[in-house]
């Protein structure tokens, strides 16, 4: 038995208005998150490296993590905002920082 939704009607008149504005919203969201993720980029890209420059990596590990970080800030930077290896690239980031940052602790 189909599934009935009385507030999505088969309407020819009001479909294409509607179309659009779930269009609309979509883009709306698309380019809200898009916006944000430049934006936090662009703030992280610069403390990060600044960070590197002036804590200097210690050790063998510590020494991959902060090419892993260079290499993956450069790789984000290449990569289109709307591609699933950017948020996939910054999930890295986040990875190679965090063991950065705990091999930092350990030294």
């Amino acid at each position: 038995m189909p599934v009935r939704d009385d507030l999505i009607r088969d309407d020819t008149s009001t479909a294409p208005m509607r179309n659009n504005i779930l269009a609309l919203l979509d883009d709306l969201i698309d380019t809200a998150n898009n916006t944000l993720r430049v934006v936090t980029y662009e703030q992280v890209k610069p403390a990060l490296l600044g960070y590197l420059e002036a804590h200097p990596a210690e050790g063998e590990r510590n020494m991959q993590h902060a090419a892993d970080i260079r290499r993956l800030i450069g790789e984000i930077g290449d990569t289109s905002i709307h591609s699933e290896r950017w948020t996939a690239h910054a999930g890295e980031l986040r990875y190679a920082v965090n063991e950065y940052l705990r091999e930092e602790d350990r030294a």
